[in-house]
């Protein structure tokens, strides 16, 4: 079967990758040749998603098209290539796009979430913020990642900020007003469906967070809220008929975890994977849309303590690596370094125990340091 992945990042790297490993044919639409995806298969077509000519001619090449990233135009998919097969489906896919639909999916499934409103207008701001008592974030209904598309307010004074800055801006603003949620740490999770009904999943883990960036990840997390939260994202996926892989990030916030957001991809939280006995989360991803058997090993997913650190640019140089790295290092291949760029990633692996995680994260910060990002 061919596959076709509409976007050439890192994350279309590691699908490639792993699924040259699976005998799968992975072909990459992106608009340059040393995209980090493009460099790892002979099936690269240049071109960009958001032309209608290109992504006709690439799509008629495939079988099954996934995506890297959620920021794709469902409705010029739709106009195209209504016959084809897409994973996730593209009726899944625009609901996932826009925050104001995702957040009225998890209510239809009474899964946890901060309470929100839509706002269109300056008034609607105004409205609204007295309802959180000042304290709220303002997110980009589309197109937000990485802490791009936030605005955060503390009290009425930033409030006024606010008002002033999205006064200069056009209407409608699409944008959702959340409760400013004061947690504890965030937690993540990568969920995987076929179209046979079969559902799996990788451990929760803890993320932090810096500069709105996965700075690290340390797993498995256990949480007594997260039982309930499977058995409805297992009801949700049944029931919109999703496959693939969905990703959730949580508050844990006084015992409970609130869904801050989900991504219908693989994603940053789940790069540890790579290395974890059990299965990582793009042959998941891979071995979901094609309808493959979804088989962990419960026991094994439990029996590792693991963490990954990002590697972000902190400058224009060329990153130097010491000799001997303890981790392994997964490296992107991106042609320049520049700060706030996710060049690679580096994970760590060893037998579980909450005192290994902890020794483990210790030792790859120390690691990390040594890297001249």
């Amino acid at each position: 079967m061919k596959i076709g992945i509409l976007g050439g990042g890192q994350l279309a790297r590691m699908l490639c990758l792993k699924g040259h490993e699976l005998g799968d044919e992975i072909h990459i639409l992106s608009e340059k040749k040393d995209d980090p995806a493009a460099q790892v298969t002979q099936n690269w077509h240049q071109g960009s998603y958001h032309n209608k000519a290109q992504l006709r001619k690439f799509i008629n090449q495939v079988d099954l098209i996934t995506f890297e990233s959620e920021f794709v135009d469902c409705h010029l998919l739709k106009k195209i290539a209504s016959d084809k097969t897409f994973h996730p489906s593209l009726d899944n896919l625009l609901q996932f796009q826009d925050r104001w639909t995702q957040k009225n999916l998890f209510l239809k499934y009474k899964l946890p979430t901060a309470s929100f409103r839509k706002i269109d207008s300056q008034e609607d701001l105004k409205s609204f913020a007295p309802l959180f008592n000042y304290k709220y974030v303002l997110k980009k209904r589309y197109g937000g990642y990485d802490g791009y598309g936030t605005f955060i307010c503390r009290n009425r004074k930033e409030h006024t900020k606010w008002i002033a800055f999205f006064s200069k801006v056009n209407l409608p603003l699409n944008l959702i007003i959340e409760e400013f949620i004061p947690f504890e740490k965030e937690l993540a999770v990568q969920f995987f469906r076929n179209e046979r009904n079969e559902f799996t999943q990788l451990p929760l883990v803890e993320s932090k967070q810096i500069d709105s960036k996965c700075d690290w990840i340390k797993g498995p997390i256990d949480h007594n809220a997260f039982p309930e939260i499977l058995k409805k994202v297992k009801k949700l996926m049944q029931a919109e008929n999703y496959v693939g892989t969905l990703a959730f990030e949580f508050f844990s916030s006084q015992g409970r975890l609130l869904i801050n957001e989900s991504a219908p991809r693989v994603h940053n939280s789940g790069h540890y994977s790579l290395n974890h006995p059990a299965g990582d989360q793009f042959s998941l991803h891979l071995k979901a849309i094609t309808q493959r058997k979804l088989q962990l090993s419960a026991t094994e997913l439990l029996k590792y303590s693991f963490v990954m650190t990002n590697l972000i640019g902190k400058s224009t140089r060329q990153i130097v690596f010491p000799d001997n790295l303890l981790g392994h290092l997964h490296w992107y291949g991106k042609t320049g370094n520049r700060k706030g760029r996710k060049m690679g990633h580096i994970n760590w692996i060893t037998s579980f125990s909450p005192e290994n995680s902890d020794k483990l994260l210790k030792l790859a910060l120390k690691e990390r340091k040594k890297i001249k990002l």
